[in-house]
């Protein structure tokens, strides 16, 4: 959510883990027409259909155990998860194929922790102020700034991700509109408000993308 109910605030974002998500399967330039590939989410599914149309997209549920069982037992030939959540699970195969970050925009705020507390609680806020990172902060800021600018949240397929380079910020943003088109955009800048801001407004239906 983009919005803290009343009474509460993010306290901290600790250092973020690797935000790419990853293919679970066999080596992507080897992938035929009608290859079965099983991911619930509209934002992968959305990315994963332009860089490979002729795959055949399920819908799957279940934890990442779940999901790498249906690959290994064949259900699906390949599926599409966070690189954080292999990484915290500790899972190491060789069929972890990560994507760029262009590739396959990640989800706001993916592989982040935003840790909440009482807005009213100075003992336990400065004990969180302890654990946050400041450049995880201001990606975060920028990506939940689109979010909340764009509209709707893991039913839309949008997403945006933000990091810190030699420009200054770099930000990355997707969605797919009502007719099925994809629309991809990177900008710039300093404030991580405004660049949130500028990224929605470009992958909206008539932007300046």
């Amino acid at each position: 959510p983009t919005d803290d109910p009343e009474g509460l605030v993010v306290a901290a974002f600790p250092e973020r883990e690797d935000p790419r998500d990853a293919f679970v399967g066999p080596d992507l330039s080897t992938l035929s027409a009608g290859t079965i590939v099983g991911s619930g989410s509209l934002r992968r599914r959305a990315q994963f259909r332009q860089l490979h149309p002729d795959v055949e997209l399920v819908d799957i549920r279940g934890n990442v155990e779940t999901r790498i069982r249906k690959v290994d037992e064949n259900t699906v030939e390949g599926t599409i998860l966070a690189m954080a959540g292999l990484n915290r699970l500790g899972i190491s195969r060789p069929d972890i194929r990560p994507f760029s970050i262009e590739q396959m925009v990640p989800a706001v705020g993916q592989g982040a922790l935003g840790i909440q507390c009482r807005a009213e609680d100075p003992e336990v806020l400065g004990l969180l102020g302890a654990i946050d990172d400041p450049d995880t902060r201001t990606c975060v800021t920028a990506e939940r700034t689109f979010l909340a600018a764009y509209g709707g949240g893991c039913n839309v397929p949008a997403a945006c991700h933000v990091q810190i380079d030699d420009l200054g910020l770099t930000g990355f943003a997707m969605a797919e509109g009502p007719d099925g088109t994809l629309v991809r955009v990177e900008a710039t800048g300093m404030d991580p408000v405004a660049l949130g801001l500028q990224l929605a407004e470009l992958v909206r239906p008539g932007g300046d993308a």
